[in-house]
């Protein structure tokens, strides 16, 4: 059985209830420890798309907290949309989002600090980045897939263009989120 009153609670939780009443009762609702790493990932990705749709809040069992699944992530990586570039200077923000950092629930800032130098270290380090980009063009070059889409869509895609657009899009991205995450 599907139940929205749950859902409706946390939506009035971020939109319309007080600081204080969103202070004490966020952490009891909403997953923040995945909260941080959905809002990290859309961050490093500006996946701007997925802070206010192509997103769902989910929970598996009542005495559950929410938690934050990603959709549809095209709008992202350096690209608009359709295609067109976009400032890796930028923050991905929601009503949530600013209230999580402005109110610092449950220490949220710390935690979200503390978790992008985590996973700097290791997940997101430079050379692990640029690993998995080279790893995962070459395979697309490989299969010829981008050929094949150019000519469905009237493209003139070239793969080591991107590579060289998201290298350089990403190493500005992180640079200006490990200035960020610092300043926190």
């Amino acid at each position: 059985m599907i139940s929205w009153d749950e859902f409706h609670d946390l939506s009035k939780l971020i939109g319309q209830e007080s600081n204080s009443e969103f202070i004490s009762q966020i952490g009891k609702k909403l997953n923040l420890d995945q909260v941080i790493d959905y809002y990290l990932f859309v961050q490093l990705a500006y996946a701007r798309d997925n802070a206010g749709k192509n997103w769902f809040f989910l929970k598996n069992r009542i005495s559950d907290k929410f938690e934050i699944l990603l959709w549809d992530v095209d709008a992202s990586w350096g690209r608009e949309e359709n295609g067109y570039p976009v400032s890796s200077n930028l923050m991905v923000q929601n009503n949530l989002f600013e209230r999580l950092l402005t109110l610092n629930p449950d220490n949220f800032r710390i935690r979200l600090k503390q978790r992008w130098s985590d996973f700097r270290r290791n997940q997101l380090s430079g050379s692990t980045l640029n690993s998995l980009i080279a790893t995962h063009l070459n395979e697309l070059e490989n299969l010829q897939v981008i050929s094949e889409d150019n000519a469905i869509w009237g493209q003139n895609t070239n793969l080591e263009t991107e590579k060289s657009y998201l290298n350089t899009w990403l190493t500005d991205r992180i640079d200006y989120l490990d200035n960020y995450f610092s300043n926190l």
